[in-house]
């Protein structure tokens, strides 16, 4: 094994994983460093490890070529801006250390390892490499068969003992095959994300990251994009819920205490819980407006309870438990904290429970509200969760909710065999009880005078 020493000063999301990781996914906003990350990570392991073989492999055979190979950001730029040539066979970046044609492109350094380009856009062509280890760009873009087939290519262990190794840097691309399979259900064995944890981050590296970036491109950017699906995909890195969503138009910008409160300004801490466009409004802390409470209570299923505050017309969502609790003893152990730090004045609770919410009434106190429950509250819990998002009066602390963020984003409608919702629209009963417990509190503070009114009487397709 070869030391390696080049002094590249490394964001803190850029930092390797310190674990025995076989897969990284480096997935983040544009602009984040993810194609230098990339061709920077394979030439070292190249170098650092004699006698093995990588691949370097783009979506296309263009993009491998123009982005992984001569790209600002590629292998060929990382070896001659590092001094690294003397390196390569043969002493520099040459015919003898580089074969450039299409099916065999490769580069050969002077210890014996080599490097293979190749591209996604045909699988086959996958067939029969032998690797220990591959950096895959816009992986989230590839089709996932060429996926399963680098899988098996990438399989030889490297000299000192460590799996072999893949690195796949890319944008998200909504919820398809990636975050079926490697993020729906939840952490995977060997596994590691961009910045060291075993799922994606809930606010993954963005474009306002990178202090490199030219500050216009940043400002114009976020003038066109910012609080856009469109936005939370490419500018903030995250899976976007898309098909089947009820709450297609949340995000990071408009809905959370992180994005609607300035909290992107931390040189001023004083102004990170304003709201840009509600003067006045500051995010509320125990013993400041008026805090409820939402409660879903579970059997076979996690109970859920949920706090908010009314700050004038904003309704802030600032602290949640969601826990498996099989007697009312337990929850309450559960909930506890939440309760004597917040002092809610109402709990709007589901009344499918009556021996739990009983002996919170009269055993702890506690100002329990029944919330009806059928299937039109559940159509007008939504609408007025749609209206209150819509209008951007709805604002969730997702560090402190990292439950109920999830579970709204991936919140559907039932769906038959093409895809398209089922009529009468029902929600899917899954990964629901943070949701239910935010209906419950919703529509308890609502229907003392209805809904919260929208435009036309449909389901808002927002």
């Amino acid at each position: 094994m070869t030391t390696l020493i080049v002094r590249t000063k490394l964001l803190p999301y850029q930092v390797e994983p310190a674990d025995d990781w076989q897969i990284w996914w480096y997935v983040g906003g544009r602009g984040i460093g993810k194609s230098w990350r990339g061709s920077s990570w394979i030439v070292k392991q190249a170098i650092r490890y004699p006698d093995t073989e990588w691949a370097a492999i783009g979506k296309t055979w263009g993009e491998t070529k123009r982005i992984a190979v001569n790209g600002r950001s590629g292998v060929k730029r990382f070896v001659l801006d590092n001094g690294l040539e003397p390196l390569l066979l043969g002493g520099k970046w040459s015919k003898t250390s580089f074969t450039g044609s299409p099916g065999d492109m490769k580069l050969t350094f002077a210890n014996g390892s080599i490097i293979h380009f190749a591209s996604a856009d045909n699988a086959d062509s996958l067939r029969g490499l032998n690797l220990h280890g591959a950096w895959c760009d816009e992986v989230c873009f590839w089709p996932s068969e060429s996926w399963k087939v680098l899988q098996f290519a990438v399989r030889e262990t490297l000299p000192d003992g460590s799996p072999p190794r893949t690195i796949a840097t890319s944008t998200p691309d909504g919820e398809n095959w990636v975050w079926e399979t490697y993020v729906r259900d939840g952490a995977v064995k060997g596994v590691a994300w961009i910045g060291g944890g075993t799922g994606p981050p809930d606010t993954p590296p963005s474009t306002y990251d990178n202090p490199h970036l030219d500050k216009q491109f940043v400002e114009m950017i976020t003038r066109e994009y910012e609080g856009t699906e469109w936005g939370d995909q490419e500018l903030r890195g995250l899976f976007v819920t898309r098909r089947g969503a009820i709450f297609k138009g949340i995000n990071v910008a408009q809905h959370t205490r992180a994005g609607a409160c300035g909290r992107r300004d931390i040189d001023n801490p004083t102004e990170w819980d304003t709201h840009p466009s509600r003067p006045g409004f500051v995010w509320p802390t125990p013993g400041t407006g008026r805090t409820i409470g939402g409660q879903d209570l579970g059997t076979v299923h996690p109970s859920a309870f949920l706090i908010g505050a009314w700050v004038k017309d904003v309704l802030c969502i600032t602290g949640e438990v969601v826990t498996p609790a099989a007697t009312e003893t337990e929850w309450h152990g559960e909930i506890r904290s939440l309760l004597a730090q917040w002092e809610p004045t109402t709990i709007h609770s589901e009344s499918a429970s009556p021996m739990t919410t009983n002996a919170q009434r009269t055993e702890r106190g506690m100002p329990i509200q029944l919330t009806r429950k059928s299937a039109v509250s559940v159509e007008s819990s939504i609408r007025s969760i749609q209206q209150l998002l819509r209008d951007g009066l709805l604002v969730i602390d997702h560090a402190a909710c990292p439950v109920l963020w999830k579970q709204l984003r991936n919140y559907k409608w039932k769906t038959d065999a093409q895809g398209n919702p089922v009529k009468p629209e029902q929600p899917v009963k899954s990964d629901d009880d943070a949701v239910d417990a935010l209906r419950y509190l919703v529509l308890g503070e609502t229907s003392g005078n209805g809904p919260v009114e929208s435009s036309d009487d449909s389901p808002l397709d927002w």
